[in-house]
């Protein structure tokens, strides 16, 4: 039998999620370092959902070197919010533009969540 539907998205309440998490140096190798520094790069991943559908995923490495597990968690989490903020301006300005939503005035927040209680506390400092 050949299916003639591809991804069938059922959304749930308008709001966003992000999950992110980094790998610090995963890729070191001890023989290879002289000559390649990518391997002290660490791995940044996230996953944005939008009403329970994700809607933007990435898995790259980070184009800085990180000194610490919590500096690596920390750029993957800023990434992260980096690439949820302006998709949450965009649904709020379609919303205002007349796109039909679920909800007749959506409440657009993000959930973040991330693993590492180091990067957590950096988070929560508004210095940063």
């Amino acid at each position: 039998m050949l299916l003639k539907k591809g991804l069938i998205y059922s959304p749930q309440a308008q709001s966003f999620n992000l999950w992110c998490d980094a790998d610090f140096s995963g890729n070191w190798s001890a023989e290879s370092a002289y000559n390649n520094s990518s391997t002290a790069k660490s791995r940044t991943s996230y996953l944005i959902t939008f009403a329970g559908c994700p809607i933007s995923w990435i898995s790259k490495l980070q184009t800085e070197i990180a000194l610490s597990t919590t500096e690596a968690e920390f750029i993957a989490l800023s990434e992260g919010l980096w690439s949820t903020i302006p998709l949450i301006g965009l649904v709020a300005e379609s919303h205002k533009k007349g796109v039909p939503m679920q909800l007749s005035m959506p409440k657009i927040h993000c959930r973040v969540f991330e693993d590492y209680n180091g990067a957590i506390e950096l988070a929560k400092c508004q210095k940063y």
